[in-house]
């Protein structure tokens, strides 16, 4: 998820009514879905969530979109 359509490709309006509840019990819109990518990996189906401060990134859907691993270390 990223507030900033410009680092999308692909980016269309999205035409559902779901919206993204924030920690503070807040739902944001979501106003369009496009597809990214980081170096060698892809980001298919990322949602721009305007109301967002941060891009965000769920570990498990990057994973299985990517048919990876992932380990955490605490260094």
């Amino acid at each position: 998820m990223s507030p900033d359509i410009t680092k999308l490709n692909n980016a269309a309006p999205y035409g559902g009514d779901d919206k993204l509840q924030v920690g503070n019990g807040n739902h944001l819109f979501i106003s369009h879905v496009g597809s990214s990518s980081l170096p060698n990996l892809k980001l298919p189906h990322v949602l721009v969530v305007p109301g967002l401060t941060k891009n965000i990134l769920r570990v498990s859907k990057l994973t299985y979109d990517n048919n990876v691993v992932m380990e955490f270390c605490p260094k």
